[in-house]
């Protein structure tokens, strides 16, 4: 009777335990291959054609100005302003006003074939 009755206690507890999940809206677009915060407060997703921000990490907005309709790979997040991507077959893409606007930064690189980042 005892097992019964502990049996029984384990799967209330674990229903009460679980975690709640809620839907958001979006990011919209394809599949979300990279995540990235910043300071904190923003989170970036990278998409199979964009990259999207939200500051309530429930609402997503495109910023993607600069960004070829292409994969983005990996994202890094130097500070809640300066934001790097890589973007399949394009190389890096940089933003220094919170992902706004992006341009090319592969001078020097002999692959535009990046798959991460990171930053020391």
């Amino acid at each position: 009777m005892k097992k019964i009755l502990l049996f029984i206690l384990f799967i209330l507890a674990s229903q009460v335990a679980g975690a709640q999940w809620v839907q958001c809206k979006g990011p919209y677009g394809g599949y979300v291959s990279t995540l990235v915060v910043a300071d904190n407060s923003i989170m970036y997703a990278g998409t199979s054609n964009s990259v999207y921000k939200s500051t309530n990490r429930k609402d997503w907005v495109p910023v993607n100005n600069g960004l070829k309709g292409r994969g983005v790979r990996s994202m890094l997040a130097k500070n809640s302003s300066e934001l790097y991507a890589a973007v399949e077959g394009e190389g890096i893409y940089s933003s220094m006003d919170e992902g706004r606007n992006w341009n090319p930064v592969n001078i020097g690189l002999t692959s535009t074939s990046i798959h991460s980042l990171a930053y020391n």
